[in-house]
């Protein structure tokens, strides 16, 4: 058996509806000419546009892997989420979980908005059926803590190195078989030279055989969630007073 190529995660952030979405789709739809699925980011409240939920069920249908971003747009949050107790993590949770549910959509994966994750955070998404928790610093597993290294390549919205995206993706490809990111901003595909410099890194990755994965890919399944919670009706009771 070969040895095994450097896996890429593609991950779009920053979708919002409008035009900008249609650039999302076109996007979508380029990588699925090339047999990559995408991973996108999305806060709860962007699912209150009917245009995007609409076609965020189409792209987890064609298999796409949903990541919930952050919390931000839970109504009623006011405090860093990543900080939260791990009783108070489990309620807000529950919160930014219903607009998926709603539409049918298995989430596992969390991508934090800092490098920043407490532990109680952590267990509670352990006890949601999170495989893997994102962070700008890498990769942490919910059931152990445990952290790997995640190079990443891409922008933060229109500030793609335009002249550098096949290069550096060659760069981060070099690792042999350890996960490479490329992180695409909305904002990007906004610009006909960022659609193709986002193109261009994959197809780069591509042809030095990478091999491409989700993030729920990337974890593994944890063991059966902690009854610490409460479980009621087969689910996670987020609130362990009421049975």
């Amino acid at each position: 058996m070969g040895p095994v190529g450097t896996r890429l995660v593609v991950a779009l952030h920053g979708i919002s509806g409008g035009a900008e979405l249609e650039d999302c789709a076109r996007f979508a739809r380029a990588l699925e000419d090339r047999a990559v699925a995408l991973c996108p980011l999305l806060r709860p409240a962007v699912l209150d546009d009917p245009a995007v939920a609409d076609w965020v069920v189409r792209r987890a249908a064609l298999g796409d892997a949903v990541v919930l971003h952050g919390l931000g747009g839970t109504p009623g949050l006011g405090r860093a989420p990543h900080s939260l107790p791990e009783h108070e993590a489990r309620l807000w949770l529950s919160a930014a979980l219903l607009p998926f549910e709603r539409l049918g959509l298995r989430v596992v994966s969390f991508a934090a908005t800092g490098d920043r994750v407490c532990s109680g955070f952590l267990r509670a998404l352990w006890d949601f059926g999170f495989v893997l928790c994102v962070s700008p610093a890498g990769l942490r597993h919910p059931w152990s803590g445990g952290t790997r290294r995640l190079p990443t390549r891409g922008s933060a919205g229109g500030r793609w190195p335009w002249s550098r995206a096949r290069s550096g993706m060659r760069r981060a490809c070099s690792g042999g078989g350890s996960p490479v990111r490329l992180a695409v901003s909305a904002a990007d595909l906004c610009v006909p030279r960022g659609r193709a410099a986002a193109l261009a890194a994959v197809d780069r990755a591509l042809e030095d055989g990478a091999v491409p994965v989700t993030y729920p890919e990337l974890g593994t399944p944890s063991p059966a969630p902690s009854p610490g919670g409460g479980v009621r009706g087969g689910r996670v009771n987020p609130d362990p007073l009421t049975r």
